[in-house]
């Protein structure tokens, strides 16, 4: 058994892959460079792929598909050299990853100017056309906050309501009274320090959301740390925004998100449901990666550490699973040119779909992505990632970047902004944990290389380790992992988690400090960070987080650790039917 690493772009392991799904497909962007902080906390995705304005051209290598690339009606299209420099990048990329194909589309200026598909789709060598379909992963969160938020703009409810108010009847069996505190400006932000419990397994009915939100999830989901503690990715944050979006607009979620925020935008090529896609379209990409060694539908982080990857292969469109309560999160099925549409939208904006105040306050970082961050330089918003610079094969620009990405089991979205300079890039790939970034970097110098400043000196939003690190030593108890003890050898700090040692995890002891509060561990799978974080009441380095687990400062029973024992049952049973959706009863009074 290995303990997972946090590089969602990494293919090396089966736990690599398990805990990148669905989150943010990273690579260079702002504040890139050996000193920063892991994936998990840095700047999201900047890769973008190539497209050809010219129809029928030969790219000159394996990756051109040949298929018309297309130009919007605004805007100047790219040149011809501009066009060489973006194929390159494609030929470099292709086939470094389990990708066999990508589609690029570039948006500026209020048009898509650039739309073209590269390699093959399929295992029948099927070419990649702009209007190729893809699953977005992650990408879709952006479509999901923008529903709950038109709730807020209705007046349905506001950023600081909590989800008790609202889910009346929903409770954390294990984490009683976390949803009192739980606010959608918390929710939407990732800061509500939930378990990242993220099902793959066959569920498409719309029932499914509800249901199995108000049976499973109740019983066995936890907190790791109470909400507003830590900035931590968790993918149930925005099954809940999708669950409390279906109470107050009394619709499923699948058909709010497309007619509320897809059509009027006119993303005409973007489904929420597998089965709506496979009845519309034909042009849709299988994806590629490794098949795991059973189903991912557990609470329990050793038993996701326990699922085994096999070869890598093929999946089809009508194979791939498609789950109600994980959509709201991360399956939604788009094209390049939609999600190019899409932060059209985020730039130029349309009152019709959501108010530019809230449309706005989505791009500004609500939660800092590390602690003593400014969440302005590197910070989280609503459904899109917020930084400042970006770093590109040409040097770091000082400008101002907004981003995200996804991965599902075998499909990746690249997906990035910058507003100032009106540009937005999306990618779209067939493979697991695609690294696009180097695509998406030389898009973006491409399409907005008029509006870009000078190449200057990048900068840090981190600071400095602390000179004492014996301050950070103790006793920490966590739900996941049990017990540890952090150590000051008068050398370094070092970390000892026995559970791990019982199940032949091999973690290095040493934690390399690499910024305030925030460190490195070594594991057989590679590398993960983790960050120390205060109490909500202030007391220093309380808590130790990372995306998949957090260990509490001197923790005891009552404290809201759950004894290590109730982990083993927790794997969701079938029996339960499905009901019909609360919605009537849990809107608040």
């Amino acid at each position: 058994m290995t303990l997972h690493g946090s590089d969602p772009s990494s293919p090396s392991s089966a736990r690599l892959l398990l805990f990148s799904c669905l989150g943010l497909a990273l690579a260079s962007s702002a504040c890139s460079g050996d000193d920063s902080p892991s994936d998990d906390e840095a700047a999201g995705d900047t890769s973008t792929e190539d497209t050809d304005t010219d129809s029928d051209t030969d790219t000159g290598s394996d990756t051109g598909s040949g298929s018309d690339s297309t130009t919007g009606g605004q805007g100047d299209p790219l040149d011809a050299e501009a066009i060489a420099r973006i194929e390159d990048a494609v030929e470099l990329t292709l086939g470094t990853g389990y990708a066999t194909g990508c589609s690029v589309a570039i948006w500026r200026d209020g048009a898509v100017i650039y739309a073209e598909g590269f390699g093959t789709k399929n295992e029948a060598d099927e070419l990649v056309t702009p209007d190729t379909l893809f699953q977005i992963g992650s990408d879709t969160k952006k479509m999901t906050a923008i529903a709950l938020l038109r709730e807020v703009d209705a007046g349905a409810l506001e950023l600081d309501s909590t989800l008790a108010e609202f889910l009346p009847g929903l409770e954390l069996e294990a984490s009683p009274g976390v949803f009192d505190t739980l606010t959608v400006d918390r929710l939407l932000s990732h800061r509500s320090g939930l378990f990242d419990y993220t099902p793959f397994d066959d569920a498409p009915d719309d029932a499914e959301l509800q249901a199995r939100t108000y049976a499973e999830f109740a019983a066995n989901e936890y907190a790791m740390v109470p909400p507003g503690v830590a900035w931590s990715y968790s993918n149930p944050n925005y099954t809940l925004a999708g669950v409390l979006t279906e109470a107050l607009a009394e619709r499923p979620w699948a058909d709010v998100v497309i007619d509320d925020v897809a059509a009027p935008l006119d993303m005409d090529h973007t489904y929420a449901r597998r089965d709506d896609m496979l009845a519309s379209e034909v042009d849709i990409a299988s994806g590629f990666g490794p098949i795991l060694s059973s189903e991912l539908d557990t609470f329990s982080l050793l038993a996701q550490l326990a699922i085994e990857e096999g070869p890598a292969d093929w999946t089809s469109p009508e194979d791939h699973a498609d789950n109600a309560f994980t959509r709201p999160a991360g399956l939604v099925w788009s094209t390049a040119t939609d999600m190019a549409k899409l932060g059209g939208f985020l730039i130029e904006g349309d009152e019709a779909v959501l108010s530019d105040e809230l449309r706005e306050q989505m791009q500004v970082g609500q939660a800092a992505l590390g602690p003593g961050i400014d969440p302005e330089t590197l910070g989280y918003g609503y459904g899109v990632m917020a930084a400042r610079g970006f770093n590109g094969p040409q040097g770091y620009r000082d400008v101002r970047v907004v981003q995200h990405g996804g991965n599902t089991l075998d499909m990746t979205s690249t997906f990035v902004m910058l507003p100032d300079q009106g540009v937005v890039v999306s990618v779209l790939s067939n493979g697991s944990g695609d690294d696009m970034s180097l695509v998406a970097a030389v898009a973006l110098e491409e399409a907005a290389e008029a509006n870009l400043p000078e190449p200057s000196e990048p900068t840090t939003p981190y600071d400095p380790p602390a000179e004492d690190l014996s301050v950070y030593a103790g006793a920490f108890g966590s739900v996941e992992l049990g017990e540890a003890s952090i150590a000051w050898s008068g050398s370094e700090l070092e970390i000892e988690v026995p559970l791990l040692a019982q199940l032949e995890v091999e973690l290095a002891p040493a934690m390399t400090p690499v910024a305030r509060d925030v460190f490195v561990l070594s594991s057989e799978a590679g590398e993960f960070e983790v960050a120390f974080y205060p109490g909500l009441d202030a007391t220093p380095n309380r808590y130790l987080v990372n995306r998949s687990f957090a260990f509490t400062r001197d923790a005891e029973e009552g404290n809201g650790i759950l004894p290590l024992q109730l982990l083993a049952p927790m794997k969701p049973a079938r029996s339960r039917p499905l009901s019909p959706p609360r919605w009537a009863r849990t809107r608040a009074l």
